[in-house]
């Protein structure tokens, strides 16, 4: 028996007549907003499960993605309120202040022990997690396969050696001033660190230059040779020489034992000195002038780029009488871990993908730095400026926030070190920024790893050389700023002295009142003698006397 169906004039079944059988086995006709589907109630039911089933997918799937690139693409607004976080935490150590006091004292005798490192890390990978930092190209091959803990080295040495790659690059920074990629980097290494491993690093990405450096210096032919590579024990004459020839453009020293620099900069022979580090971090120049017909005359621009690696002791007696002159808080400081029971490893790249970037740096350079022409002759090229405005508004907030965290913690170092420390930060960033190639206001992923790298870093410098030079920054601040008060104190009754043309009254009782107000205003027993002609005995009868009879009076009133 057939099934009956009545219809509406919309094409819609009704409810099966009584008796009906097989509903879902039977055909339909249906139009809907100007779709039409022909075929049995199972089909439909089924597409429209299906379409349920695939939409609740989909919207899952959007949601998972959103919330992932919400993550990843923080506007401005956010990181800015996350940055007023970070800068109410509370300081990384919580030792007391004689706690404190003795591990920097330990520190400058014999280093950092084991235990203040291990504890020095862990403290500040719990307070500034590097968790969703995507980093450059190149730099992130080498950071993704480091051992665990050499990340931040191994970031802060690349960016140093890739610098010269972008050697006339300019950004302008804060204060308005175009900035240069200069980047000086001190890696402190406990003892068996494998801190060798920093050196093979750039010894193999760097090889090209590495050797067409030594054969430009055993070619020895005429002075317009640019040599990228240099060692911290070169003579006077050499250091100059190099720097007239390369024309501003960045020489790298990089040296695995922070002691050979300890030794260049304490020999006098020696080119490489504390003033020459700090010229080179802006850029100042140096002037040469001499007798030599084929040398370098007149000023040239110093640009040295700085990678070092060496134990904790040894930074200390490179950096730690150049606090108050400022070379220690122009040198980026990380540190190495103690290793644990197992020797890590560290795969670098090689072959082809070696080749790859070897052949990327040889580009840039040439775009960026110099070129070598048909007769070996290398040419500097122009300078080149790029946009970096939006590292210098985070940067901003950065130092803002410094700023109240060295108020509430009553740090003068800190507030001291904010300024060279976001300096630093951002000549670093303009290598990051040109290995992402100039990302434009529409690149909001890679302008977004820029900044939270130039944060993390500046960070993680700023923490580093407070846990270092901090303690004794604050002491030779307190001693100064005393010594100050009382040169001020002195400079000032000494003036007022001098102004008073008052003569010694002849009465003994206010001689003695005379004598002892001087002295109440601090003039010493020197400068009576020289203008009153007075010894210190005579000066103290007065006074003894004076008081005496000011008693008596007393007591008898």
């Amino acid at each position: 028996m057939k099934s009956h169906r009545i219809r509406h004039a919309n094409n819609l079944p009704t409810r099966p007549l009584p008796g009906d059988k097989g509903v879902t086995r039977d055909h339909i006709d249906l139009k809907f907003c100007g779709f039409r589907f022909k075929g049995s109630v199972r089909s439909c039911i089924i597409i429209t499960a299906s379409g349920i089933v695939i939409g609740a997918l989909g919207f899952a799937g959007y949601r998972l993605i959103k919330l992932y690139f919400d993550r990843k693409m923080i506007d401005a607004t956010t990181i800015a309120e996350i940055l007023k976080i970070m800068a109410r935490r509370m300081p990384l150590s919580t030792k007391s202040p004689e706690a404190l006091q003795e591990s920097h004292s330990t520190d400058e005798v014999s280093g950092s022990n084991d235990t203040e490192v291990r504890d020095w890390l862990e403290n500040f990978e719990v307070e500034f997690p590097r968790n969703f930092i995507q980093l450059p190209p190149i730099i992130d091959e080498y950071a993704a396969n480091c051992p665990v803990g050499f990340e931040v080295p191994v970031i802060a040495a690349l960016t140093a050696e890739l610098a010269g790659c972008f050697s006339n690059v300019r950004a302008k920074y804060l204060d308005d001033k175009p900035h240069r990629v200069n980047v000086m980097v001190v890696i402190e290494a406990p003892f068996s660190s494998l801190k060798g491993l920093i050196k093979r690093m750039i010894d193999t990405l760097f090889g090209r230059r590495i050797q067409r450096d030594i054969a430009k210096v055993s070619e020895n032919s005429g002075s317009r040779k640019i040599i990228q590579t240099l060692a911290p024990n070169v003579t006077e004459s050499t250091m100059l020489d190099i720097l007239g020839n390369n024309q501003g453009i960045h020489t790298i020293l990089m040296d695995p034992e922070t002691t050979t620099m300890v030794n260049a900069v304490r020999n006098k022979n020696n080119g490489l000195t504390y003033e020459t580090i700090r010229k080179a971090y802006d850029n100042d120049e140096l002037t040469r002038m001499n007798g030599r017909k084929n040398a370098p005359q007149g000023s040239f621009t110093t640009a040295i780029n700085i990678v070092l690696t060496g134990t904790p002791e040894a930074t200390g007696k490179f950096l730690g009488a150049e606090i108050e002159g400022g070379t220690a808080s122009r040198m980026c400081l990380c540190m190495l871990p103690k290793l644990g029971k197992e020797i890590p490893s560290f795969p670098m790249p090689d072959g082809e993908l070696l080749t790859q970037f070897q052949d990327q740096l040889d580009a840039w350079t040439e775009k960026y730095a110099y070129t070598t022409d048909a007769d070996g002759n290398d040419n500097p090229v122009a300078p080149y400026e790029t946009d970096m405005n939006y590292v210098n508004r985070a940067l901003q907030e950065w130092l803002d926030d410094q700023y109240d965290l060295s108020q509430s913690e009553n740090n003068p170092a800190r507030d001291a070190l904010r300024l060279r420390i976001a300096s630093s930060a951002f000549n670093c960033a303009i290598v990051w920024h040109m290995l992402y190639g100039e990302p434009s206001s529409r690149q909001r992923s890679e302008r977004k790893s820029v900044v939270d790298l130039t944060i993390y870093m500046a960070n993680y410098f700023m923490e580093r050389w407070l846990h270092k030079f901090g303690a004794k920054h604050n002491e030779q601040q307190a001693k100064f700023t005393a010594e100050e008060l009382v040169k001020i104190r002195r400079t000032s009754n000494a003036s007022k002295h001098e102004d008073c043309n008052c003569e010694i009254p002849s009465d003994p009782m206010e001689k003695g009142k005379f004598f002892e107000s001087l002295k109440d205003d601090g003039m010493t027993d020197a400068e009576l003698k020289a203008k009153y002609g007075l010894t210190r005995n005579q000066i103290n009868g007065f006074i003894h006397r004076y008081r005496k009879k000011l008693k008596i009076t007393q007591q008898d009133s």
